[in-house]
């Protein structure tokens, strides 16, 4: 057997003595001789008092930084909860640098991620369809652009077509600045 520390072999010696769960805690251990004591049960039912979180939007957000790399775009596309938020963050980026960051990993969903942000965008604030317009005519020039289109599903296409109506409501997908889309 071995002897010492604050353990012994017939468990007599212990850290503390139990105590009634009732009784006030010791003023020794509350820092300060002259602070009230609480009992067990004050304590327990002043725990459950736990101030609540601020709502989200109580909560003032960092300003949005450009990414710099897809990596970080998209953490921070994805953390970001409305599509005024993920606009703010595509402005960081200029449209003509659209090929330069996604090269050749745009994805599908991303691609109609930020579509529908677009349509959302337009639908609250008309102002910035020029701006928009600017990345709806750089997007065709990321590298494999054309196979993302062909492979995009009815759903997705009819997104495409719904950004288009609304930046060039009398336009036909595939006429000017809408050609790559097609």
């Amino acid at each position: 057997m071995v002897g010492g520390g604050i353990f012994r072999h017939p468990g007599s010696e212990a850290l503390r003595k139990k105590t009634d769960p009732s009784a006030p805690i010791p003023a020794k251990f509350e820092g300060n001789a002259n602070t009230n004591t609480k009992t067990s049960n004050e304590v327990a039912s002043s725990s459950n008092k736990i101030a609540t979180p601020a709502a989200p939007r109580d909560i003032p957000q960092p300003p949005l930084k450009p990414p710099a790399s897809l990596f970080d775009f998209n953490k921070s596309w994805t953390t970001l909860p409305t599509p005024e938020g993920r606009w703010e963050l595509l402005q960081h980026i200029p449209p003509t640098s659209l090929p330069n960051l996604f090269l050749t990993s745009l994805e599908p969903s991303m691609l109609v991620s930020i579509l529908k942000d677009f349509i959302s965008v337009l639908s609250t604030s008309p102002s910035e369809s020029p701006k928009i317009l600017e990345y709806m005519t750089n997007f065709p020039k990321v590298k494999r652009f054309s196979t993302i289109i062909m492979f995009l599903n009815r759903e997705e296409a009819e997104v495409v077509q719904k950004v288009w109506s609304i930046l060039r409501p009398n336009q036909k997908v595939g006429e000017d600045e809408s050609k790559g889309w097609v």
